[in-house]
């Protein structure tokens, strides 16, 4: 999982070179300011196509299957609900910039678990709309970083039978945009 971040207590260390890796102490300054787990890598990334926008893109390690939870499966995860509550923090505070597929899918599934009752939910499909393309600007493999503003538009089954199609920003707002049930004739708007 990928995310672009720019928090503020480390802005001085983010914003005092080009270098894409950080010193080892401004590493350990930033791990800290993330307070995540599983941190595999940091950079400083430049995601400004016109002025200058220096940010943190943290790699973030999670060993969940985002495909297929049940819902009493998402209860007892602990690690899931700390990265849920860590990104939604990074959002609230305005230091979320941007979150990868696997992000949006942990943050869909936490919407849908908080407004529907199911036993299963499983994702259908997904598809990612690029809005900017800055791999002429950003030098290093991250998909992420080379397209940092998309729109996820992912399509879920909860129980086997009630479809909800949802949308997430990069930014991290999550929204329903159709919801379907199956009714004698197929599927039934609800």
């Amino acid at each position: 999982m990928e995310l672009l971040l720019n928090i503020e207590s480390v802005s001085d260390i983010v914003n005092n070179s080009w270098d894409i890796d950080f010193s080892d102490k401004e590493e350990r300054k930033i791990r800290e300011a993330i307070s995540l787990d599983d941190v595999e890598k940091t950079a400083r990334i430049n995601i400004g196509p016109g002025a200058d926008l220096l940010v943190i893109l943290a790699v973030v390690n999670i060993v969940a299957d985002v495909f297929l939870v049940g819902s009493k499966a998402l209860e007892g995860m602990e690690a899931w609900k700390k990265i849920i509550a860590k990104i939604k923090g990074f959002k609230q505070k305005n230091e979320l910039v941007s979150l990868d597929a696997e992000a949006a899918e942990l943050l869909a599934i936490d919407y849908l678990y908080g407004r529907f009752e199911y036993d299963t939910i499983q994702l259908i499909d997904s598809h990612c709309f690029n809005i900017t393309n800055l791999e002429w600007l950003v030098q290093i493999p991250s998909d992420l970083a080379r397209k940092p503003y998309n729109y996820y538009i992912q399509s879920y089954l909860l129980d086997g039978e009630h479809h909800v199609i949802v949308g997430v920003k990069s930014s991290g707002e999550v929204t329903i945009l159709k919801q379907f049930g199956l009714s004698n004739y197929g599927l039934e708007e609800i």
